[in-house]
């Protein structure tokens, strides 16, 4: 979440400096840092779900769900 909220402030300063006409690599530059930022909170999510099973678990089937075939047709 960290990484998330570095990049968004960092996003919205590079806005703020294109707005304002601030040509040059300064705004180019902290656009790229931004998306260095957003790559890092990515990776640390995917780390999350696929290396630790970090995630929402399925919910629990009812008892009535559990013994039916899984093509119910509904009439």
């Amino acid at each position: 979440m960290a990484a998330n909220l570095i990049a968004l402030a960092i996003f919205v300063v590079s806005f703020s400096l294109r707005w304002i006409d601030v040509a040059g690599f300064l705004a180019v530059g902290l656009s790229i840092l931004a998306l260095g930022a957003l790559a890092e909170a990515g990776w640390y999510g995917g780390e999350l779900v696929f290396v630790h099973g970090m995630g929402v678990k399925p919910p629990r089937k009812s008892s009535s769900e559990r013994g039916s075939s899984p093509h119910r047709r509904i009439a």
